[in-house]
């Protein structure tokens, strides 16, 4: 029961509580969020607190506001409605999308100006809660800089945590088991969520069935992003009735180089896409033209 800080079991919301019997894991996985202040109207409530479980010692604790619910469900929702079979509801789905895409992009933006990567930027870690949608899955946040683990990042993982080793022609990808905190990471991830909530696919395929040989087919597919996916994920972004602008922003953040991706949040929020009265579908017949009205929309 999350409540109020004059009467913390009035009002109360749903929280997840995790424990933690040791002090050192504790102050490593909640440091960065206890020197951070985090707005309510862009993040997930969080509480830090210490608690005795019956005879045991003290145990250090945080309680996490829950969502009603994520992006996920609406993603998985929408397909089974067949939105896309309805020109009506998918305008409208595609409308509130572009505002809480925005709210995900002003929440990075807030925490990158802090010198924080957020690292975990999956359909799951957008929430919707009483007062608006809000960014989750802050703990283990890292600075920017500092080294971030793989398990972290997870899904959102970008090209550049791939490598590959073997004789030629046998080569087998892997990935690092860190890699270093970057803005970069959180704008392929935000490029990737994006693209998955608009087109109602994954980036990439992954097969949960076949565990082994799947992450396997994943991770050579992520390590080889091309200019050739870019290309792909242009024509199905357009082909999803979106529009010209959202492929633009899209395939800038899924830059394969991470030089190459725009350098800040701000850059991505100034894109035209976000201005309701620019983000019409547009129509363009020549991938010429198409290639250079990119240009002149965003440059990275």
């Amino acid at each position: 029961d999350f409540g109020t800080d004059e009467q913390p079991w009035e009002e109360g919301r749903k929280v997840l509580l995790k424990y933690y019997g040791d002090k050192d894991v504790f102050m490593r996985a909640t440091t960065i969020l206890q020197n951070v202040s985090l707005p309510d109207d862009l993040f997930a409530g969080i509480r830090f607190f210490e608690t005795a479980i019956e005879s045991q010692s003290e145990n250090n604790c945080i309680a996490i506001e829950c969502p009603s619910l994520t992006l996920k469900t609406i993603v998985s929702s929408m397909e089974k409605k067949m939105y896309r079979q309805d020109q009506e509801h998918l305008d409208r789905y595609l409308r509130k999308i572009r505002k809480v895409c925005r709210m995900i992009g002003d929440s990075l933006n807030y925490l990158h100006r802090q010198g924080v990567v957020h690292g975990q930027l999956v359909l799951d870690s957008c929430g919707k809660f009483d007062d608006g949608w809000k960014l989750t899955d802050l703990v283990g946040v890292q600075r920017s800089g500092k080294a971030i683990p793989i398990s972290r990042l997870s899904s959102s993982a970008p090209p550049e945590s791939v490598s590959f080793s073997g004789p030629k022609g046998q080569t087998r990808p892997s990935q690092h088991e860190t890699i270093t905190a970057s803005s970069a990471i959180d704008i392929w991830a935000f490029g990737k969520l994006m693209y998955e909530v608009l087109v109602g696919k994954d980036l990439i395929p992954f097969d949960p069935s076949d565990e082994l040989d799947g992450h396997q087919r994943y991770l050579f597919m992520l390590g080889r992003w091309s200019k050739s996916n870019l290309k792909d994920v242009v024509t199905e972004v357009e082909a999803s009735s979106i529009g010209t602008l959202a492929a633009d922003l899209i395939s800038h953040c899924l830059c394969p180089r991470p030089d190459l991706r725009p350098k800040t949040m701000d850059e991505i929020l100034s894109h035209p896409y976000w201005d309701t009265s620019s983000s019409k579908r547009i129509k363009m017949t020549s991938s010429k033209k198409h290639s250079t009205a990119r240009k002149r929309r965003f440059r990275v």
